[in-house]
């Protein structure tokens, strides 16, 4: 996991706005680098919810059996998972069956 700061590849399209049309804006990426398996990504959205964030945009890559995920947080959520134990919640979960996850 790696918190990278502000990449200046964060967007956001307006809705309604008939067109295509991208504003930029300041989205803080989370890389996460994880070997693929079953239910990864319920595992990982579980660890966001429990923390109460919200993702904005996610760039999810696999290759093989390497997972690579660019979460995009609003820079209030970013700062608070810093700060907060959502590492180890997140190792917890990555390494748990899938009925510990559920509860």
């Amino acid at each position: 996991m790696h918190f990278r700061g502000d990449d200046d590849k964060g967007y956001r399209v307006p809705a309604g706005a008939g067109r295509f049309e991208r504003r930029e804006t300041p989205f803080q990426p989370l890389l996460l680098v994880l070997r693929t398996e079953p239910y990864l990504f319920y595992k990982v959205s579980r660890a966001f919810d429990l923390f109460d964030v919200e993702v904005q945009q996610s760039l999810i890559t696999t290759i093989g059996n390497q997972v690579m995920d660019y979460f995009y947080l609003n820079k209030e959520d970013y700062e608070r998972l810093q700060a907060s134990t959502f590492e180890e919640v997140l190792i917890n979960l990555v390494n748990s069956d899938l009925l510990a996850v559920a509860r």
